[in-house]
């Protein structure tokens, strides 16, 4: 019985730890979008935008978050690391 419990607990822990590599740690995706959002509200004051999860880059430890303003004018990535903004990638229409 105890092995069997020991064998479920290492299986989990293997999941999650490729998890965590191929999605990041999800209270650093939250991090990472609470500074787009502030980042957003400086540079286009008085603009609300829609967040969403572009992906995350394991080996850079990078967020991509997307974001669209909500009459669609402005749009783009953002490339977050360590709670800095490293790049700004604008959609076609700016």
């Amino acid at each position: 019985m105890i092995r069997k419990i020991l064998i479920v607990s290492v299986d989990i822990l293997f999941i999650c730890s490729i998890l965590f590599f191929f999605k990041g740690n999800p209270i650093s995706r939250a991090e990472a979008k609470k500074q787009a959002i502030e980042y957003l509200e400086k540079k286009y004051h008085g603009e609300e935008f829609a967040l969403s999860n572009g992906g995350y880059y394991p080996v850079e430890g990078t967020y991509i978050i997307r974001y669209e303003s909500k009459n669609k004018k402005v749009h783009g990535n953002l490339d977050i690391r360590k709670g800095k903004v490293l790049h700004e990638e604008k959609g076609a229409s700016l």
